[in-house]
């Protein structure tokens, strides 16, 4: 008789809590709690938003990756030209020319190398927040 009252206490007990916990907004529960009380679609929502921006991530990495070696090409063929015409005087201005485009090549290089760099790091903090 006497777990019968503790279950008939423990029952008004949850009752009047769940009322209470019906207030308390989402945002004010822990992460775990939130998660669970996502509803499934949701959940496959934020499932498939990382998931998608790991696939956006990848995108972006490629297409920078073609524009760093585009540029970085660039800028060899320019060091080429201008260490091949720096022995002729009467190519001077197109000397100085080439070394000063090779330098804004190799300037832009670097800004997509850290932007690439950027990106994969940004992959590793998801990869890692979802424990893969």
């Amino acid at each position: 008789m006497r777990r019968l009252g503790l279950y008939i206490f423990s029952f008004a007990g949850l009752f009047s809590m769940g009322e209470a916990f019906s207030q308390v907004q989402i945002t004010e529960l822990c992460v775990p709690c939130r998660e669970k009380l996502l509803s499934k679609q949701e959940y496959a929502q934020n499932e498939s938003d990382w998931k998608q921006e790991l696939v956006n991530i990848d995108r972006k990495v490629k297409a920078l990756t073609l524009r760093r070696n585009l540029h970085q090409a660039r800028a060899e063929r320019l060091e080429d030209d201008a260490l091949r015409w720096q022995s002729y005087p009467d190519l001077a201005p197109d000397t100085q020319s080439a070394w000063k485009r090779f330098d804004e090549e190799k300037t832009l290089v670097s800004e997509l190398q850290k932007e690439i760099d950027r990106l994969q790091q940004r992959k590793q903090e998801i990869l890692k927040e979802h424990n893969l």
